[in-house]
């Protein structure tokens, strides 16, 4: 078949829209080139859609401490995320892996393996720090990876009433076990 449409896709590209293609269907492709001493082909190239899939990044990434240790050292906590709404998990049509990676205050970024699942415990994170988090996605089988999600940003902030009263805890006795925010208050620095 001649390719549909020339246009599209811009200069040198070929597009193919939904009418001249389907997901489970395996497709052959060869470039030809007309010139002046006659027509050259070039190999063939197979694939088929799941292979050269690559979905939006996941979305709604959140997080949730895990417990209330009597340490104000660290905490740990589960990170959450829903899949890209592009891709449609719900019907099977798709499955997807998740790969997070994250990373405190100047520091390398941390990467998980590859996930099935859409949350991940980070243990024994370091309190009074500014986290960020992001996840991407693949096709289960083939495919490439969705571009990184938006950054989540958090700063564990630990004030354990319970702690041996000292000079550090003493005043906290009124406040909340666990005080959490979003972002960074304005007034904060960090270094990047």
């Amino acid at each position: 078949m001649e390719c549909p449409d020339y246009v599209t896709s811009g200069e040198n590209s070929c597009y193919f829209n939904e009418t001249y293609t389907s997901v489970w269907t395996g497709y052959c492709f060869m470039i030809r080139v007309d010139t002046e001493w006659g027509a050259v082909n070039s190999e063939p190239h197979y694939f088929d859609f799941l292979d050269i899939l690559q979905p939006d990044p996941p979305v709604s990434l959140t997080w949730t401490l895990l417990n209330g240790s009597h340490s104000t050292h660290y905490a740990d906590v589960m990170i959450s995320w829903s899949p890209p709404p592009s891709a449609d998990v719900d019907s099977g049509w798709i499955s997807l892996q998740y790969q997070l990676r994250y990373r405190s205050s100047n520091s390398e970024w941390k990467m998980s393996q590859l996930l099935p699942q859409n949350s991940l415990p980070l243990y024994a994170l370091k309190t009074l720090q500014h986290y960020e988090v992001e996840v991407r996605c693949k096709p289960l089988s083939e495919g490439e990876f969705s571009q990184f999600s938006k950054t989540l940003a958090f700063i564990l902030d630990c004030k354990n009433p319970s702690a041996p009263e000292s000079s550090e805890c003493a005043a906290c006795k009124t406040l909340p076990v666990w005080q959490v925010s979003a972002a960074p208050p304005s007034s904060l620095k960090i270094n990047k």
